[in-house]
């Protein structure tokens, strides 16, 4: 039985691979939303190389710039866990090029309980990024966060 179901943005990301693998092996349904559907096969193998079946993860075409694909995203999740966020390869000349994206991605995704680790969370704190799955948890049981 599942524990819920999970719509994780950005799943070709490195660390929304990691939380998807996490997901999975706490019995949660994971859905990802991807820009290019053609990263869907990488992002299965990449999860199952983290230890976790991802042979049911299913996957929606978005774009954070974009209304299309997120209310279909979206149906039958019970959680937001959004991580999806522009990260250009070199400084942007307009600073827009990264913030707009970001900005209206995270609108997009509002319309759920969202979980969003902070960048301490995900690069350094092992009991900070614990204590977020803990509290996803609670909710899943019913609980407050």
């Amino acid at each position: 039985m599942s524990a819920g179901t999970v719509l994780v943005t950005g799943a070709s990301g490195f660390i929304a691979k990691h939380c998807i693998a996490e997901l999975l092996r706490r019995d949660f349904a994971v859905k990802g939303t991807l820009r290019d559907m053609n990263r869907a096969d990488a992002v299965r193998k990449s999860v199952a190389r983290a230890g976790a079946d991802a042979s049911g993860v299913d996957f929606v075409s978005t774009d954070l710039l974009r209304d299309d694909g997120w209310g279909r995203a979206m149906e039958g999740c019970t959680y937001v866990m959004h991580i999806a966020s522009p990260f250009p390869l070199r400084e942007p000349r307009d600073p827009d090029e990264v913030i707009r994206p970001a900005r209206e991605g995270v609108l997009r995704v509002l319309t759920k309980k969202v979980i969003v680790p902070t960048e301490a969370e995900r690069t350094a704190n092992p009991r900070a990024r614990s204590a977020k799955i803990r509290v996803a948890e609670r909710v899943a049981m019913g609980g407050a966060a």
